[in-house]
């Protein structure tokens, strides 16, 4: 399973809890607000809700800037509620000043609000501080450390870009947990005193932890599940294409062996009658549906290519079928060359009676690995694939980026196809 996917959910879980620790609090500023409604206990109230909104929507990663808006707007409006909320605790000299909203797209606006807030957590946190130390409010304690933690974790937000694999990204989210807890043990102080009236909390916060974890677990088991499932069908589809080489394989070397023993090639090689040759190539392998087809003397030059009737002279008696057709052993080999490019090559000897049993050539012909073949088996598959010649795509389903051409003669650079499966020789699954 991906640290991408892993680290999302990871996400989503954190910033619900966030929304739900915040949520409880606002809670208990309600039945503060009605048991005495002033100015501080309805800032209080309006400040806890702003951030739980907050949390809420951040939880969801809406991406829209409407969304983005509201939900830094609900940031802004609930910090901003929380220090006017200490600072009417604890009045002091309140400085005036002007200011101008403006809303642009809210994209550049990310780094300034990131850092509105970063200074609007701090804010709390030394406020909170303040009023502990100076009036020994021990109650208030943990608040002030919850707000210290949520401030580092805005803090690192500043630098990581939006990057989930960012080590800042995941400090940040950790810097969160820590403010949550702290939170949640604050809420707890005072729900232990009214464990019986505030039971519907626990219990809403019990349910809703019960149902991350068994979310995160089945999400897990899931994402192993459908990776092992597509990790086999890949396989099983691999498979397929191997099997099918190996059957042309098979084919070709199965039609050459049964075409050389056709008496007029004979005839027609001892002769030199290359009307005849060519007839008799032609015929052969329309009949056998080959790709191609060639004609060899015993010196190894090519004397006719029945699908290349101007390709001819070639010596191609060093490659290995030739070699060991012309040495009296049929043979089939998967190779780069010739005008055929990357091909399955079968070659059969030649024997004429004429010249008692002799060998006077050999017929070579096969099937090209090209992109109608890698066509024919995604048609099978469903799956997009590609040929490679050692380390170099020579067939292919996949297309140029904005083209209809093939993205052929691409050399693979993944090292472990280099070392697992070209120097190993090992089917192997990669994740990429």
């Amino acid at each position: 399973m991906s640290p991408f996917f892993i680290l999302n959910n990871l996400h989503f879980s954190l910033e619900l809890i966030g929304a739900l620790a915040f949520l409880t609090v606002a809670w208990l500023a309600m039945d503060a607000c009605i048991l005495r409604c002033t100015g501080s206990t309805v800032l209080r109230l309006a400040g806890f809700l702003s951030l739980a909104l907050y949390q809420g929507i951040h939880a969801l990663a809406l991406s829209s800037d409407i969304a983005l808006f509201a939900s830094h707007a609900a940031l802004i409006v609930g910090l901003v509620a929380l220090v006017l909320n200490l600072i009417a605790e604890a009045p002091v000299r309140r400085p005036e000043f002007k200011a101008i909203l403006v809303l642009p797209a809210f994209a550049p606006l990310v780094l300034p609000v990131t850092l509105v807030a970063t200074l609007g957590y701090g804010l709390v946190c030394l406020l909170s501080f303040r009023q502990y130390h100076r009036e020994q409010k021990v109650a208030i304690l943990p608040l002030a450390i919850a707000f210290f933690f949520l401030t580092l974790g805005a803090a690192a937000s500043l630098a990581h870009h939006g990057d989930s694999l960012h080590v800042l990204w995941i400090l940040g989210h950790l810097f969160e947990a820590a403010g949550f807890l702290a939170l949640g043990w604050w809420v707890w102080k005072y729900l232990e005193r009214r464990i019986r009236e505030e039971m519907l909390i626990v219990f809403a916060a019990t349910t809703l932890t019960m149902a991350i974890a068994v979310s995160l677990t089945f999400s897990s088991i899931l994402a192993h599940r459908i990776e092992a499932e597509v990790r086999e069908r890949l396989g099983t589809n691999t498979r397929v294409l191997d099997f099918a080489i190996q059957r042309l394989s098979a084919e070709a070397l199965a039609k050459t062996r049964l075409a050389a023993l056709d008496e007029a090639l004979g005839h027609a090689l001892v002769g030199n009658d290359f009307v005849a040759l060519e007839e008799a190539a032609e015929r052969i392998r329309e009949a056998e549906g080959l790709d191609f087809l060639a004609l060899v003397s015993e010196g190894g030059d090519v004397l006719l290519r029945a699908d290349a009737p101007t390709e001819r002279g070639e010596n191609i008696g060093e490659s290995a079928p030739v070699s060991s057709a012309l040495g009296g052993s049929a043979a089939v080999a998967i190779a780069p060359g010739g005008i055929e490019g990357f091909a399955i090559r079968a070659a059969s000897p030649i024997v004429s009676r004429d010249e008692n049993t002799k060998i006077v050539g050999a017929l070579l012909a096969g099937f090209s690995l090209d992109n109608a073949l890698v066509e024919s088996i995604e048609r099978l598959t469903g799956l997009d694939l590609s040929i490679y010649a050692g380390d170099v795509r020579v067939a292919t389903t996949l297309r140029e980026r904005g083209s209809d051409a093939r993205s052929v003669g691409v050399k693979e650079t993944n090292t472990a196809v280099l070392e697992r499966v070209l120097a190993a020789r090992e089917a192997t699954t990669l994740r990429t």
